[in-house]
């Protein structure tokens, strides 16, 4: 029975011989695929929308403290989005920079570096939502 032969280096080139042209498409498609990997920048893009609405409770219960413009929010989500604390956070959890950091290049800077990289940008509202 074929099942039962042991596989020497002999049968091992037996069978390369007889599956060359697969081996070698295998070779060459696994190189076409990896190759990207090594070549494109590793990063990563995110997005995600905070959708700000007004308060519903009514104004005969609660005064409303704040004004109908939602730009002052939106700063301040900016603002604690871009914070120091919360960068460095991302910058250890993630290990982000590792090349910088193995040099000891100093925190202030990753964080000014990947504070450059992130973008907050309001989206127009929608004309149900006005």
């Amino acid at each position: 029975m074929i099942g039962h032969r042991q596989l020497n280096m002999v049968r091992h080139a037996a069978i390369f011989r007889r599956n060359k042209r697969a081996f070698i498409l295998l070779a060459i498609l696994a190189g076409a695929g990896l190759s990207p990997v090594l070549v494109l920048p590793k990063e990563y893009t995110s997005q995600t929308v905070i959708l700000v609405e007004q308060p519903a409770v009514p104004t005969s219960y609660v005064t409303d403290i704040s004004s109908g413009d939602l730009k002052p929010r939106l700063t301040t989500l900016q603002e604690q989005i871009l914070s120091r604390s919360r960068l460095e956070g991302m910058i250890g959890k993630f290990g982000l920079y590792p090349a910088e950091r193995a040099q000891h290049a100093s925190m202030e800077a990753l964080v000014d570096r990947l504070r450059k990289r992130i973008v907050v940008t309001p989206v127009k509202p929608m004309a149900e939502s006005e």
